[in-house]
Order: structure tokens, then sequence, then C-alpha cells
């Protein structure tokens, strides 16, 4: 829904505030938040977004190539 825009929502400008958020939320879910509860939320959420992105793919590690099975010289 945030995605499409204020607009989508009846709102006349392009800028999410808080405010707004919050009434969506209300609205949508029957929750009311603070705005200082609202904007820890939306910030726990889009780090939990990022540290997704930023794992890397299933079976690879950060610190040492692909393939590589020793761990030190022989």
């Amino acid at each position: 829904m945030l995605k499409a825009g204020p607009a989508a929502s009846g709102w006349s400008d392009q800028c999410w505030t808080l405010a707004r958020i919050g009434e969506i939320v209300r609205c949508r879910f029957g929750v009311e938040y603070t705005l200082a509860r609202l904007d820890l939320l939306l910030h726990r959420i889009a780090g939990a977004c990022r540290s997704r992105a930023a794992r890397p793919p299933s079976g690879t590690s950060r610190g040492s190539p692909r393939g590589r099975t020793s761990s030190g010289p022989s």
C-alpha cells in the first residue's frame, strides 16, 4: 500500500509522513501507534530488509573464496 504512494490513499501530494502512515495502519489493521513507536517500527522493518539483502547466497561464506577447502598452509 505504501509503494503506491500517498495519492493512491487520497492525499494530494507525494509525501509520506508518520501521521499519514499511522492513519493507514489504524484504518487497515485497527492498531494505533504513537508517532515515536511507528518511527521505531519502520526503522526496524527497514533494517531487517537491509540485513536480508546483505546476506551471501546459501552455501557460501563472506570470508573465503568459493570452493576453498583448506584453512591454511599445508
